[in-house]
């Protein structure tokens, strides 16, 4: 499966998917835990177990490089 980008999806790559509606508005970052026929199961919650699903062209393939510098600049301001 390919992503917004058109880039190859495996499990255990990172991914964003937005969101516009309720608290969860924003961008959200998970990993894909596995495949359905037409959806793509990403965890994306601290604290719930359970993975959502999502189309693949919802979501975008974030970079190793691009994950660190994420994690060390989150909660700074510029």
């Amino acid at each position: 499966m390919k992503d917004f980008l058109g880039q190859e999806l495996a499990v255990g790559d990172h991914v964003t998917v937005g969101s516009a509606f309720g608290q969860q508005r924003g961008f959200t970052i998970g990993h894909i835990v596995k495949f359905s026929p037409k959806m793509v199961q990403v965890d994306t919650s601290r604290w719930d177990k359970k993975p959502n699903s999502f189309y693949p062209q919802d979501l975008v393939k974030v970079s190793p490089e691009q994950m660190t510098w994420y994690m060390l600049t989150r909660g700074k301001t510029a």
